[in-house]
């Protein structure tokens, strides 16, 4: 059997692995009772999981929960998270098109180029509607 090498603390109410301790290296401690001793001073009142590497690992990468008993899937996200997921990355998105268009039209400005500025404006303002658009579909 593999060797617990991972103290990891899990939040009770939600599962949600909080954060982890290690042996490895001595980092947080020399032994397992070491880091349980630690869990205890630091999250008294979360769950305390000793793991295998292969645990931890797999536990991190699956963004898995602890329930008390054992590993559980995280939980789906709803339709609402969803959807706010891809708004707020079509919002990153234009927002990186907007300000290089709004720092190239002030440059404009400044080099007093009206003909430039005001094709950078136009440009902005075709941007707005098709973020619009695009924003309005979602």
């Amino acid at each position: 059997m593999a060797e617990q090498v991972y103290l990891s603390i899990f939040d009770k109410n939600t599962g949600a692995r909080k954060t982890s301790y290690t042996i490895l290296g001595q980092i947080h401690g020399s032994t397992m009772d070491e880091l349980k001793q630690k869990a205890a001073a630091d999250y008294p009142d979360d769950y305390a999981v000793p793991q295998t590497a292969e645990e931890y690992h797999n536990g991190i990468s699956g963004d898995l929960r602890w329930n008390g008993d054992t590993y559980t899937d995280p939980p789906q996200p709803t339709a609402e998270e969803l959807q706010a997921q891809v708004l707020a990355s079509l919002d990153s998105e234009y927002q990186g098109k907007f300000d290089e268009l709004d720092e190239q039209i002030m440059k404009a400005a400044a080099l007093k180029n009206t003909e430039m500025q005001d094709a950078l404006i136009n440009d902005r303002t075709a941007l707005a509607a098709e973020y619009a658009e695009k924003r309005g579909n979602l």
